[in-house]
């Protein structure tokens, strides 16, 4: 199959298939998995997590963490903060929206800076996480949103001749081969390798 073929325009249905998400918040959320669902998406609720990599933020693209209550089975001291922080760090391809009933919290957190949305936590949040939810899985699932947005994100650690025509055309002849390496992505692209490695999770999740 010519990969033409592999990167039409892929619609929002295609993408709610693909997009899992998860909950991690003390109260329970099964309001919103159960609305998110109904509205053709795949989420789940967990109440706290015992370590960064179990299966269900493994399987899951994206993680909405509440900033209170959670974090207390690792011991966490900033709670859903420091979750977050941990998840970003660890699996900087993943999505982590950050929320809360509270209008404040320490901005000074590092989480502040590598979690990709925040929102406020409400009776009437539904339509906000699915409209959260849709915006980022069309940077994973999306190609023309997923290659534009992984470029901007590590052109500055990029060689300078290196446009975003030649990136993307790179990832085009990557995302080609039947399964994808770190060696397959260093092949094409001149970069080091906690980039390679990056890209290399980033484009097996958007084949899937």
């Amino acid at each position: 199959m010519f990969f033409t073929k592999q990167i039409k325009e892929t619609t929002i249905e295609d993408i709610k298939a693909k997009t899992r998400i998860l909950f991690i918040d003390d109260q329970s959320r099964n309001d919103i998995v159960e609305y998110l669902d109904n509205e053709g998406w795949s989420a789940r609720w967990i109440s706290d997590i015992k370590a960064i990599d179990i299966p269900d933020i493994l399987d899951s693209h994206i993680i909405c963490v509440d900033i209170k209550g959670v974090g207390q089975k690792l011991n966490k001291e900033n709670e859903g903060l420091d979750i977050a922080a941990s998840i970003k760090k660890r699996y900087p391809q993943k999505k982590v929206i950050l929320y809360s009933s509270q209008a404040s919290h320490n901005i000074f957190h590092e989480a502040n800076v590598l979690i990709d949305r925040r929102i406020h936590k409400s009776s009437g949040d539904y339509e906000i996480f699915r409209n959260e939810s849709e915006d980022l899985s069309k940077e994973i699932f999306n190609w023309a949103v997923m290659s534009l947005k992984t470029y901007n994100m590590i052109k500055n650690d990029l060689p300078s001749e290196l446009t975003y025509e030649k990136f993307e055309s790179a990832l085009k002849k990557i995302a080609k081969k039947k399964s994808i390496t770190d060696q397959i992505v260093s092949k094409y692209l001149p970069i080091a390798n906690n980039l390679v490695q990056m890209i290399s999770i980033i484009l097996q999740m958007y084949k899937g």
